[in-house]
């Protein structure tokens, strides 16, 4: 059994190092030392822990003895785990650790599963996983509703409407803000009104209901007590002055903003506010100031990983680019694209991880089951790990295999083209070029051509050209899919064609192939 686990944990390890993950960072060590002490070994690191990393962001310094249920201090060292990466802004980690946590905490049925909840919320919502996160969050809001506590249930509701607004669900989160709203009229809590208020803001531009959204960031300005929160309300404004055309208004709030962020050195918001500067800059025909501002925006999401400001940010940089500069206009499309990459690269690799977790997890509770019937198993785990291993080679070579004949096909095709290109410029030629030195060059190059082995048969559908011509300029599969009218199912399916003719990976070796080979002008 012991050389079952070290085996499967290697092989669960060649996946993660196949993923480019990296998450053996100093308090992923501390937690897999924790998890091989004794209990009063447990209780000792978990006091260091609390001591010395966790205060950052417990309120309080917990501090535990050895009577302590070890499923419960288990369970509060991998939350307050998730809490610290959170403060990090170390999203990956974050969730992994919740959601060690989070089984241990409901057999545990504690008073505090709904905190628990809500860290999985935002761990997952940071990733951009937003069905998770609501999944989360509203198991949180129906314990708040149960507990009858408005505060808490106000709270949850804030932070569906806010994760509803990043996935584009705005009906669903109108309905949740409005009832915050209210609950928070009745607790006469300005701050956490205000909090409300500026997020039903930016829920009633989504909506076009600009007139609404004007007076409720408005309010919110209005009625903040916090003066570090009074720039964050300023952009919201700012967003709807913008929407509404009025950018003078707009720019002198964000101006405002911008100096104040710069001071509590708040870079998210700061990302936020340099976004939204440099979209109103592009409008005015400011290029110079708005390039300024999209780059340093694109930096600070760089920084803390932010990937979805910095998506927008790159995409507007590109837009800005197009005509002063076309070169870097191009760099920043491909950082655009590479970063719709890794985001697809990170989820994945989240789900690897997460499935590490949850190994180790139903391991554990069953641990004295296994134990009971080692000798009846040793044999069919010995067998199925041999069948597993060399099932993970074959894999392993094949995908090799395939991608270097991808990219053979890749570096064929492109080095076709470019001596077609050649072959043509001097058939065209009009100079008084001798017969003989043409066909000398025409020779030669056609020599090459047949050095370079068989072409591969790429045919491209009507419908493929236009979503390749699409992706060249930078949309999203969603936005592909608005323009074409047909589904986004469609769109991703067009594009898995695509790659697959042209024996590419990504969206930016699409969009390099389209430029060499003159696919799309």
């Amino acid at each position: 059994v012991a050389m079952i686990k070290r085996t499967f944990t290697l092989i669960i390890y060649i996946f993660a190092a196949l993923s480019q993950i990296a998450i053996a960072d100093e308090l992923n060590e501390t937690l897999q030392r924790f998890d091989k002490l004794s209990s009063n070994g447990r209780v000792t690191l978990a006091n260091k822990l609390f001591s010395e990393k966790f205060v950052e962001v417990a309120d309080t310094v917990f501090k535990y003895d050895n009577n302590v249920n070890q499923n419960y201090l288990e369970a509060e060292v991998y939350y307050w785990a998730a809490e610290y990466e959170l403060a990090r802004n170390n999203y990956s980690h974050a969730a992994i650790y919740i959601n060690h946590a989070l089984p241990i905490q409901r057999k545990l049925k504690g008073d505090n599963l709904a905190d628990y909840l809500s860290t999985a919320g935002v761990a997952y919502t940071r990733l951009g996983d937003f069905s998770s996160s609501i999944k989360y969050q509203e198991e949180c809001l129906a314990l708040d509703r149960k507990s009858g506590d408005k505060e808490l249930i106000s709270s949850s509701l804030n932070n569906i409407a806010a994760t509803s607004l990043s996935a584009g669900m705005i009906i669903n989160g109108e309905k949740y803000i409005e009832e915050a709203i209210n609950i928070e009229r009745e607790l006469k809590r300005p701050a956490a009104l205000a909090v409300r208020l500026g997020l039903a803001s930016e829920i009633y531009v989504k909506l076009g209901r600009l007139d609404r959204a004007l007076q409720v960031a408005q309010e919110a300005l209005n009625i903040e007590p916090n003066k570090e929160k009074i720039s964050i309300r300023k952009s919201q404004l700012a967003a709807v002055y913008n929407e509404m055309g009025k950018m003078s208004q707009a720019l002198q709030l964000l101006h405002e903003s911008e100096v104040d962020l710069r001071k509590s050195n708040n870079k998210n918001s700061l990302a936020i506010v340099l976004n939204q500067l440099g979209n109103i800059e592009i409008k005015q025909g400011n290029t110079q100031a708005a390039v300024a501002h999209l780059s340093e925006s694109a930096q600070l999401c760089a920084e803390t990983g932010n990937l979805n400001i910095e998506q927008k940010a790159r995409r507007m940089l590109c837009d800005a680019l197009r005509v002063t500069n076309p070169a870097q206009a191009l760099v920043e499309l491909e950082k655009y694209a590479q970063l719709k990459d890794s985001i697809y690269s990170t989820e994945a690799a989240q789900s690897l991880a997460l499935f590490d977790v949850k190994y180790e997890t139903t391991e554990k509770e069953h641990e004295i089951e296994i134990l009971n019937q080692r000798v009846r198993n040793r044999n069919m785990g010995l067998i199925f790990l041999v069948v597993v291993l060399v099932a993970v080679i074959v894999i392993s070579v094949l995908f090799a295999r395939f991608a270097n004949i991808r990219k053979k096909q890749n570096i064929t095709l492109i080095k076709a083209n470019l001596l077609k290109d050649q072959l043509l410029e001097i058939a065209q030629n009009k100079t008084e070029q001798p017969e003989e030195k043409k066909t000398e060059q025409i020779t030669q190059l056609a020599q090459e051509m047949g050095s370079i082995g068989e072409m591969p048969q790429v045919k491209i559908t009507r419908r493929e050209r236009e979503v390749m011509k699409l992706c060249c300029e930078g949309l999203l599969a969603k936005e592909i899919a608005e323009q074409l009218n047909i589904s986004q199912r469609t769109v991703e399916t067009h594009k898995t064609n695509l790659f697959k003719k042209l024996g590419i990976n990504n969206t930016m070796e699409l969009v390099r192939y389209a430029q060499v080979t003159g696919e799309i002008k």
